[in-house]
């Protein structure tokens, strides 16, 4: 039987715990990891408090989900599953460009950013109802309006809320 020694065998494992976690790789169909590194490289604020491969794998979180949360890309993939196939292309170009804005901001650090996650849950359960209603032009336009308004500071999260889109009929 081979000993290693104590000392040497603690060194490997502190060393592999403080090798830095890699990225995933980048999900197949996420908005290019060119606009998420240069979206990082101009929040100087954000920078401050979060490392730029951290960034990019929550980046990816978004994309691909968490556990029992489904990401951008399941929900996108059930959106165009819903719709006559002559609206796939349409629709698929502006859930990309929403889900590149809407997550170049939500992969930021909790204090720095403008969009968090009960945002975005709020934004699914309205773009299911918008699906529903036969409605999603519609509603992709002002989700559209409302990520330009937060990220410009001149509307707060607190008024997103499902009700700013859809009268919630369980509350009547």
């Amino acid at each position: 039987m081979i000993r290693i020694p104590y000392m040497l065998m603690l060194m490997i494992v502190l060393t592999g715990c403080a090798t830095p976690t890699r990225t995933p790789s980048w999900p197949d169909g996420a908005a290019p990891p060119s606009l998420f590194r240069a979206e990082w490289r101009r929040s100087v604020d954000n920078q401050r408090v979060q490392a730029e491969e951290e960034y990019l794998l929550w980046v990816t979180r978004f994309y691909t989900g968490n556990g029992p949360v489904p990401g951008w890309l399941d929900m996108t993939e059930q959106v165009l599953a819903r719709l006559p196939e002559e609206q796939h292309a349409r629709i698929d170009r502006r859930l990309l460009e929403l889900g590149g804005r809407i997550g170049a901001e939500w992969a930021k650090d909790n204090s720095v950013r403008r969009i968090n996650t009960r945002l975005a849950g709020v934004w699914r359960d309205a773009l299911l109802e918008a699906l529903a209603r036969g409605e999603l032009d519609a509603y992709l336009d002002r989700l559209s309006a409302d990520v330009d308004a937060l990220l410009a500071g001149s509307l707060d999260d607190d008024a997103i809320r499902f009700e700013r889109y859809y009268v919630d009929e369980f509350d009547c």
